[in-house]
């Protein structure tokens, strides 16, 4: 395996870990933390799969969108980073707000998957812990570039 396979392998294992991760923040601090909770999920899997799928498979389909998602997004960012090494500033941080940016806050209220206005302060800045932890865990992962 190559130098850049293993760096992509790192990068897709970071990102299931730091989709764990998420979860647990979201969990244990803030379950109606903006554009992570089930509900989220559940909605994001009915709008792909159809409306009438139930609300427990609905939500494990959903969380399962969001664990690819983080994987692919944790392996882009490896080879990304390759290249241009300033997105490892903050080792990882900047990387986990910049998705929170552009996944949560934009994709997400794009997507009509959630109402922003709806959403406390708190549910908003546990978002982007959330977000943060999983760039640093990614990065962490992800070696040095030689």
């Amino acid at each position: 395996m190559g130098v850049r396979s293993g760096r992509l392998l790192a990068g897709a294992l970071g990102g299931a870990l730091g989709g764990l991760a998420m979860k647990a923040v979201v969990r244990y601090c803030d379950r109606t933390a903006f554009g992570l909770s089930s509900q989220t999920d559940a909605k994001a899997a009915r709008d792909l799969f159809g409306q009438d799928l139930e609300t427990r498979n609905a939500e494990q389909l959903g969380a399962a969108i969001h664990y690819v998602f983080g994987i692919i997004t944790g392996a882009a960012y490896a080879i990304a980073s390759e290249r241009y090494p300033f997105l490892r500033a903050g080792r990882g941080a900047a990387f986990g707000g910049g998705l929170w940016l552009l996944g949560d806050e934009l994709a997400v209220s794009a997507a009509r998957l959630e109402n922003p206005r709806a959403a406390n302060a708190r549910s908003h800045m546990s978002a982007l812990a959330a977000h943060v932890v999983y760039g640093m865990i990614v990065d962490a992962v992800v070696p040095d570039s030689p």
